[in-house]
């Protein structure tokens, strides 16, 4: 049971990464064309 929780964690924490990743991508992308 705490084994399913910690991958589900480990889910959780590499999607925030890719998430703030493509944010930060699209907001660099914005300020040069904008």
């Amino acid at each position: 049971m705490q084994k399913k929780l910690f991958k589900m964690v480990i889910y959780v924490m590499i999607g925030a990464l890719l998430l703030s990743t493509v944010a930060g991508v699209i907001v660099a992308l914005a300020g040069s064309f904008g």
